[in-house]
């Protein structure tokens, strides 16, 4: 049980520290790139939680004496983890729609006690062109996206209207077949009922 034990400590000290060397490498990347390397380490620290889960139910297979150097050294991966996560949530990349509108938190903290009138004039000029700048790109993606789904969409109608059309087509087959087989079994059942069939 403690070699079992042994090599998760193995594991977790390794992944820890791979988790710790992506987080501080995770701003050189830009982009998609460090979206990509950000899920990365968000996957990392949730398979290192199930983990931590399984090294907890092996500490209590333990005998009570042995359990306790055990429990230490998990409480304090998990401090460990909890430090991680954290840290990598402070350097996560802004999101498609936080592009769009613009990060509200970049540049330095404003001091809006100490700022002069011109000052606030100028900075609420660039949060109104911030703004009308975002809408004008909401628009334009909107714009695209409606014109594509509007195209999919009689794309996928006129498609149906054919089937349904096709399907109209055939049942009007099935409908004259079944008024011929009335027919001839009215017919076949006449002959019968005047013994004009020769019975093999």
């Amino acid at each position: 049980m403690s070699a079992e034990l042994q090599d998760l400590d193995a594991q977790f000290d390794e992944s820890l520290l791979v988790i710790r060397q992506g987080i501080e490498k995770l701003d050189k990347e830009k982009g998609e790139a460090k979206m990509q390397k950000y899920i990365d380490l968000e996957n990392r620290l949730a398979s290192l939680d199930d983990s931590l889960k399984s090294y907890r139910l092996e500490i209590y297979e333990l005998d009570r004496g042995a359990r306790a150097a055990y429990e230490k050294k998990a409480e304090t991966y998990e401090a460990q983890v909890a430090r991680l996560r954290s840290e990598l949530t402070f350097k996560r990349p802004p999101t498609d729609r936080e592009q769009l509108f613009g990060d509200g938190a970049a540049g330095p903290p404003k001091d809006y006690e100490n700022m002069t009138a011109t000052e606030m004039m100028g900075m609420g000029q660039e949060i109104n062109r911030n703004d009308i700048d975002a809408l004008r790109r909401a628009n334009e993606l909107l714009e695209g996206e409606t014109v594509t789904i509007a195209a999919g969409t009689l794309a996928k109608l006129k498609g149906q209207g054919d089937e349904l059309e096709k399907i109209g087509v055939d049942l009007g087959k099935i409908e004259s077949n079944l008024d011929r087989s009335t027919k001839t079994l009215k017919i076949f059942a006449r002959r019968v009922g005047a013994d004009k069939v020769v019975w093999l």
